[in-house]
Protein backbone atom coordinates (compact mmCIF):
# COMPACT_ATOMS: atom_id res chain seq x y z
CA UNK A 1 0.00 0.00 0.00
CA UNK A 2 1.38 3.27 -1.00
CA UNK A 3 0.37 5.41 1.95
CA UNK A 4 0.50 3.30 4.72
CA UNK A 5 3.23 0.76 3.72
CA UNK A 6 0.90 -2.08 4.68
CA UNK A 7 1.59 -5.19 2.27
CA UNK A 8 -1.40 -5.88 0.99
CA UNK A 9 -4.17 -8.84 0.50
CA UNK A 10 -7.30 -9.48 -1.97
CA UNK A 11 -9.95 -11.70 -0.64
CA UNK A 12 -13.47 -12.77 -0.47
CA UNK A 13 -14.57 -11.43 -4.56
CA UNK A 14 -11.50 -9.68 -4.52
CA UNK A 15 -9.73 -12.40 -4.84
CA UNK A 16 -10.79 -13.99 -7.47
CA UNK A 17 -10.78 -11.42 -10.45
CA UNK A 18 -7.93 -9.06 -11.35
CA UNK A 19 -8.51 -5.38 -10.65
CA UNK A 20 -6.99 -1.82 -10.57
CA UNK A 21 -8.49 -0.22 -7.87
CA UNK A 22 -7.75 -2.22 -4.51
CA UNK A 23 -8.06 -0.99 -0.57
CA UNK A 24 -6.12 -0.92 1.83
CA UNK A 25 -6.72 -3.86 4.64
CA UNK A 26 -5.51 -1.95 7.13
CA UNK A 27 -5.85 2.30 7.03
CA UNK A 28 -8.51 1.38 4.24
CA UNK A 29 -7.78 4.07 1.93
CA UNK A 30 -8.03 2.92 -2.02
CA UNK A 31 -5.10 2.83 -4.66
CA UNK A 32 -4.48 1.79 -8.12
CA UNK A 33 -1.86 -0.81 -9.14
CA UNK A 34 1.68 0.63 -9.79
CA UNK A 35 2.24 -1.59 -12.85
CA UNK A 36 -1.36 0.16 -14.28
CA UNK A 37 -2.71 -3.55 -14.84
CA UNK A 38 -5.42 -5.58 -13.55
CA UNK A 39 -4.01 -8.20 -10.29
CA UNK A 40 -4.64 -10.05 -7.53
CA UNK A 41 -2.54 -8.92 -4.31
CA UNK A 42 -1.11 -11.92 -2.26
CA UNK A 43 1.61 -11.62 -0.28
CA UNK A 44 2.92 -15.06 -0.74
CA UNK A 45 2.95 -15.19 -4.07
CA UNK A 46 6.52 -14.27 -4.22
CA UNK A 47 7.59 -16.58 -1.50
CA UNK A 48 9.48 -19.00 -3.56
CA UNK A 49 11.66 -16.27 -5.42
CA UNK A 50 12.29 -14.95 -1.80
CA UNK A 51 13.18 -18.04 -0.23
CA UNK A 52 15.45 -19.14 -3.56
CA UNK A 53 13.77 -22.03 -4.23
CA UNK A 54 12.63 -23.22 -7.78
CA UNK A 55 9.57 -24.19 -8.58
CA UNK A 56 8.72 -27.21 -10.69
CA UNK A 57 5.33 -27.83 -12.46
CA UNK A 58 4.35 -31.18 -10.24
CA UNK A 59 4.21 -34.03 -12.26
CA UNK A 60 0.62 -35.95 -12.79
CA UNK A 61 0.64 -38.86 -10.28
CA UNK A 62 0.54 -42.35 -11.76
CA UNK A 63 -0.86 -44.03 -9.35
CA UNK A 64 -4.37 -45.37 -9.04
CA UNK A 65 -6.39 -46.32 -5.52
CA UNK A 66 -9.61 -48.56 -5.78
CA UNK A 67 -11.21 -48.48 -2.14
CA UNK A 68 -14.52 -49.04 -0.31
CA UNK A 69 -15.38 -46.58 2.60
CA UNK A 70 -16.59 -49.81 5.22
CA UNK A 71 -12.78 -51.05 5.05
CA UNK A 72 -11.45 -47.81 7.05
CA UNK A 73 -12.15 -45.81 9.93
CA UNK A 74 -12.06 -42.56 8.14
CA UNK A 75 -11.10 -41.67 5.15
CA UNK A 76 -9.87 -37.99 4.27
CA UNK A 77 -9.45 -36.68 0.24
CA UNK A 78 -8.50 -33.69 -1.31
CA UNK A 79 -7.18 -32.24 -4.60
CA UNK A 80 -3.49 -30.91 -4.75
CA UNK A 81 -2.06 -28.07 -5.83
CA UNK A 82 0.90 -26.47 -6.68
CA UNK A 83 3.07 -26.15 -3.27
CA UNK A 84 4.15 -22.49 -2.84
CA UNK A 85 7.57 -24.12 -1.45
CA UNK A 86 8.91 -27.52 -2.24
CA UNK A 87 12.05 -28.40 -0.72
CA UNK A 88 11.88 -32.14 -0.68
CA UNK A 89 14.32 -34.64 -3.12
CA UNK A 90 11.39 -36.76 -4.51
CA UNK A 91 9.11 -34.58 -7.39
CA UNK A 92 5.86 -33.02 -6.24
CA UNK A 93 3.27 -35.00 -7.54
CA UNK A 94 -0.58 -33.74 -8.34
CA UNK A 95 -3.52 -35.54 -8.30
CA UNK A 96 -6.18 -36.08 -5.56
CA UNK A 97 -4.52 -37.08 -2.23
CA UNK A 98 -5.87 -39.66 0.02
CA UNK A 99 -5.40 -40.28 4.17
CA UNK A 100 -6.95 -43.32 5.02
CA UNK A 101 -7.66 -44.39 8.95
CA UNK A 102 -8.11 -48.37 10.01
CA UNK A 103 -10.54 -48.54 12.93
CA UNK A 104 -8.24 -48.81 15.30
CA UNK A 105 -7.22 -44.85 14.22
CA UNK A 106 -4.03 -45.79 12.89
CA UNK A 107 -3.08 -44.39 9.64
CA UNK A 108 -2.92 -46.54 6.48
CA UNK A 109 -3.03 -44.58 3.41
CA UNK A 110 -1.18 -41.11 2.74
CA UNK A 111 -0.36 -40.47 -0.53
CA UNK A 112 -1.57 -38.74 -4.28
CA UNK A 113 -3.01 -41.00 -6.43
CA UNK A 114 -3.89 -40.17 -10.58
CA UNK A 115 -7.02 -42.31 -10.18
CA UNK A 116 -9.11 -42.38 -7.56
CA UNK A 117 -12.44 -44.53 -6.71
CA UNK A 118 -14.21 -45.16 -3.60
CA UNK A 119 -17.14 -47.49 -3.42
CA UNK A 120 -17.42 -47.17 -7.23
CA UNK A 121 -17.42 -43.50 -7.92
CA UNK A 122 -14.91 -42.68 -9.82
CA UNK A 123 -13.74 -38.52 -8.44
CA UNK A 124 -12.69 -36.30 -10.83
CA UNK A 125 -8.89 -34.11 -9.85
CA UNK A 126 -10.54 -31.19 -11.26
CA UNK A 127 -14.16 -31.02 -9.94
CA UNK A 128 -12.27 -31.54 -6.34
CA UNK A 129 -10.26 -28.97 -6.30
CA UNK A 130 -12.89 -26.63 -7.91
CA UNK A 131 -14.67 -27.65 -5.22
CA UNK A 132 -12.02 -26.78 -2.49
CA UNK A 133 -12.30 -23.34 -3.90
CA UNK A 134 -15.65 -22.81 -4.04
CA UNK A 135 -16.34 -23.99 -0.35
CA UNK A 136 -13.27 -21.49 0.86
CA UNK A 137 -15.17 -18.54 -0.47
CA UNK A 138 -18.04 -16.93 1.77
CA UNK A 139 -20.11 -15.30 -0.76
CA UNK A 140 -20.60 -18.53 -2.41
CA UNK A 141 -21.93 -20.04 0.15
CA UNK A 142 -25.17 -21.76 -0.89
CA UNK A 143 -24.74 -20.84 -4.33
CA UNK A 144 -22.75 -24.36 -5.43
CA UNK A 145 -24.65 -26.57 -6.45
CA UNK A 146 -24.72 -30.09 -9.03
CA UNK A 147 -26.59 -29.34 -12.31
CA UNK A 148 -27.52 -31.35 -15.48
CA UNK A 149 -28.40 -30.42 -18.82
CA UNK A 150 -31.97 -30.54 -19.66
CA UNK A 151 -31.37 -31.58 -22.87
CA UNK A 152 -28.79 -34.38 -22.57
CA UNK A 153 -28.74 -34.85 -19.31
CA UNK A 154 -25.23 -34.49 -18.54
CA UNK A 155 -23.62 -33.21 -15.49
CA UNK A 156 -22.65 -29.52 -16.16
CA UNK A 157 -18.95 -27.96 -14.25
CA UNK A 158 -18.41 -24.53 -14.54
CA UNK A 159 -14.52 -23.86 -15.17
CA UNK A 160 -12.72 -20.87 -14.47
CA UNK A 161 -14.14 -17.57 -13.76
CA UNK A 162 -17.80 -19.05 -14.38
CA UNK A 163 -16.79 -21.49 -11.73
CA UNK A 164 -16.61 -18.54 -9.22
CA UNK A 165 -18.90 -16.30 -10.60
CA UNK A 166 -22.91 -17.05 -9.94
CA UNK A 167 -24.76 -16.86 -12.94
CA UNK A 168 -28.25 -17.27 -14.28
CA UNK A 169 -27.68 -19.04 -18.07
CA UNK A 170 -25.09 -22.03 -18.16
CA UNK A 171 -23.96 -23.36 -21.61
CA UNK A 172 -23.95 -27.02 -21.52
CA UNK A 173 -20.21 -28.20 -23.01
CA UNK A 174 -21.56 -31.43 -24.19
CA UNK A 175 -24.81 -30.74 -26.59
CA UNK A 176 -23.91 -26.40 -26.23
CA UNK A 177 -28.01 -25.77 -24.97
CA UNK A 178 -28.25 -23.17 -22.54
CA UNK A 179 -30.22 -23.83 -19.66
CA UNK A 180 -31.24 -21.82 -16.57
CA UNK A 181 -30.44 -23.53 -12.86
CA UNK A 182 -33.49 -24.68 -10.81
CA UNK A 183 -34.70 -23.75 -7.43
CA UNK A 184 -35.07 -20.55 -5.51
CA UNK A 185 -31.86 -19.20 -6.35
CA UNK A 186 -31.18 -18.05 -9.90
CA UNK A 187 -27.68 -17.35 -9.94
CA UNK A 188 -25.63 -19.95 -8.88
CA UNK A 189 -22.18 -22.32 -9.97
CA UNK A 190 -22.31 -25.83 -10.53
CA UNK A 191 -19.82 -28.58 -9.75
CA UNK A 192 -20.84 -32.49 -9.66
CA UNK A 193 -18.68 -33.39 -6.99
CA UNK A 194 -20.77 -31.70 -4.72
CA UNK A 195 -23.86 -34.30 -5.33
CA UNK A 196 -20.77 -36.91 -5.13
CA UNK A 197 -19.46 -35.96 -2.16
CA UNK A 198 -23.10 -35.74 -0.22
CA UNK A 199 -23.96 -39.42 -1.69
CA UNK A 200 -20.14 -40.50 -0.24
CA UNK A 201 -20.65 -39.58 3.27
CA UNK A 202 -24.07 -40.55 4.15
Amino acid sequence: MPRCGEVHLDAAEFAVEAHRKHQCNRCGRHFFDPDQEASISNPCADLAERLGVIRATPLPSTKSLCIEQSDFGGLAVWGSNPALVWISSQPEESGIHVHGWASGGEQVIDDTYGAVTIDGVVLDPEQIRVLMVQRSLEFLQDRVTSLRCPVCNEAHLDRGLEALRPHATHICESCGAQFAGRGRRRKVVSNPMLNVVANLIR
